[in-house]
């Protein structure tokens, strides 16, 4: 080795003894140290000999390079930066951490709240006083139930000369706990927005307006006693304002008591709009009840942002909660002094509202689109609206004339399903999440028996020997009826398309598919022969009525479309 250099001429100042970091960093410049004689190595290595060593000073080009220190330190920290309280519904306490990230004091000069009433802070000192070096200062909020029903606030701080805030947010709201009376059905509405435009031979482009549906309630509240009173107060006090509204449908029921302070509640959550950050109550009567946060939900339990007041035994009724505002007008029907009925309508929130559909995949896709082949209750008729689609030239004197615009009427049918528990609703509720209103259409039978197959087929066969009903003289392969779905006791369904239509005269008819039927099929296998057309749901509000806390009906029209819109 020609020189021997001692490492320590290589060593910066100790970063902890500097009062800034960061400064050190971009003022420390290294130098080349270069040996103007080479010493002598001892016998053990070390230098030795009269060699002289001389600081030659060099200046090199370059940048600062930040580093994720930066990121943290030399400021100051508020944790959370902004203070968002949600919907209040019971008294609330929350921290604001403050962290001097500097290296040094800093002083507070003054702080302030500027706050409604309900509102309060615990101060961790009184101002002027200094932050210590990397020190931490907690300020506890104070929000109580009384106050304005819109929390708009915040807290202010003057620190080294620079001015500091932390907004403070959320809404009070009141819990809405007047039950219904069961002998009547509870309606829930979803409601989407799709916007349409039709083009003469009505092919469709469709838009949607809105990411997710709103949610409306309606029911018959039936309300006796004290209750009354406090039926009275909630309307005339809070009437104009946010309600916490029990999903009265999606009751669920303690598995295991809860004692004051209980962070856990043991019940089932399946089929039911508990979420996270969300609400549900404890509910007893319309004057004992408890509403809480939601922090997770598991399988099979709730845990909760703070801990009950009270104590609930097994059984008791939970519900899941939405934010809602009353709709319309309270018809009060006084059936005596301290008995009355009232028709109620509550609209959600659209932030603060679960909607619980879930996003689950259709089972069968025929042509791009779902196929959804259940049959409608029968408990109901079956209602199918048929419009001509012409201009009519009328002067309401003489004669008029008719002028066909796309060539074939508007038809519209109803169909009626019934969910037997919350699992079978829940599957219902998919279907109709994937439809998002009128916006997805869905290929669906007519329900009816269009064609009636009068002889045997055999695998290979791409033709069926039908009766007659005019589809070839009337339809002619219209886009709208391609498609017939052939449906076979035991649950089998054939989609097929049609080619064309030859009348035999005999009343009988070959209807000729565009593909082999694919196997073998006897006359006494066929439960219905139906068209098989693609509809999208008429009206973008679906209504569920719940007859008990399990059951329900959804009735609902479906408008024929033609294939291949966008």
């Amino acid at each position: 080795m020609a020189n021997s250099i001692p490492p320590s001429l290589f060593t910066a100042p100790d970063p902890m003894r500097v009062s800034n970091l960061q400064d050190f960093v971009q003022d420390y410049a290294p130098v080349r140290l270069s040996a103007v004689e080479s010493p002598p190595l001892l016998a053990d290595g070390a230098p030795g000999g009269d060699g002289v060593f001389v600081r030659d000073p060099v200046n090199y080009g370059g940048v600062y390079a930040p580093t994720f220190f930066n990121d943290w330190y030399f400021r100051v920290h508020f944790v959370p930066a902004a203070l968002d309280l949600g919907n209040l519904l019971s008294n609330q306490n929350r921290d604001v951490v403050v962290w001097n990230a500097y290296l040094d004091a800093v002083d507070v000069t003054d702080f302030s709240l500027d706050a409604g009433d309900g509102i309060a802070v615990t101060e961790p000192a009184e101002v002027p006083f200094q932050m210590a070096p990397l020190g931490l200062y907690t300020y506890t909020v104070a929000v109580g139930t009384q106050g304005p029903p819109t929390i708009n606030a915040s807290m202010s701080w003057t620190i080294d000369g620079v001015d500091y805030n932390v907004p403070i947010t959320g809404r009070r709201v009141v819990v809405w706990a007047f039950k219904p009376n069961w002998a009547q059905p509870v309606d829930e509405t979803l409601e989407w927005r799709t916007a349409i435009e039709t083009a003469f031979d009505r092919t469709e482009h469709r838009v949607a307006q809105r990411d997710e549906p709103r949610r409306v309630l309606e029911y018959r509240a039936q309300i006796v006693g004290p209750e009354t009173a406090l039926f009275e107060s909630a309307m005339y006090g809070w009437a104009d304002r946010l309600f916490a509204l029990p999903i009265w449908q999606e009751k669920a029921t303690l598995t295991e008591a809860a004692l004051p302070g209980t962070l856990t509640l043991r019940l089932p959550v399946d089929d039911r709009s508990f979420v996270e950050d969300g609400l549900l109550v404890l509910f007893k009567n319309a004057s004992t009840y408890e509403a809480i946060e939601i922090e997770t939900v598991l399988d099979g339990e709730i845990t909760l942002k703070k801990g009950t007041e009270f104590a609930w035994p097994v059984g008791a009724s939970v519900f899941p909660v939405m934010i809602a505002r009353f709709d319309g007008a309270a018809n009060t029907n006084y059936v005596a002094e301290d008995k009355l009925e009232v028709p109620v309508r509550f609209v959600g929130s659209p932030a603060d509202t679960p909607t619980r559909l879930p996003a689950n995949e259709p089972a069968e896709v025929f042509d791009g689109f779902e196929v959804y082949t259940a049959g409608t209750n029968w408990i109901s008729n079956l209602n199918v609206s048929i419009t001509p689609d012409y201009d009519l030239h009328d002067n309401d004197f003489g004669v008029f004339q008719t002028r066909p615009r796309s060539g074939w009427p508007t038809i519209v049918k109803s169909h009626e399903w019934l969910s037997k528990s919350k699992k079978e609703a829940t599957g219902l509720r998919g279907f109709f999440a994937r439809r998002k209103g009128r916006l997805a259409p869905v290929w669906m039978p007519t329900g009816t028996s269009d064609f009636k197959l009068l002889s045997d087929v055999v695998q290979t066969d791409s033709s069926l020997h039908v009766v007659d009903n005019g589809y070839g003289q009337l339809v002619d392969g219209h886009p709208a009826r391609k498609h017939v779905l052939i449906q076979l006791r035991g649950g089998v369904n054939l989609v097929c398309e049609i080619d064309n239509v030859t009348p035999r005269g005999d009343g009988s008819a070959d209807l000729t598919l565009t593909e082999q039927v694919g196997r073998g099929i006897a006359v006494s296998q066929v439960r219905r022969i139906s068209y098989l057309g693609l509809y999208r749901l008429a009206s973008d509000a679906v209504t569920i009525s719940h007859k008990t806390t399990e059951a329900s009906v959804v009735q609902t029209s479906l408008q024929l479309t033609r294939p291949g819109n966008p």
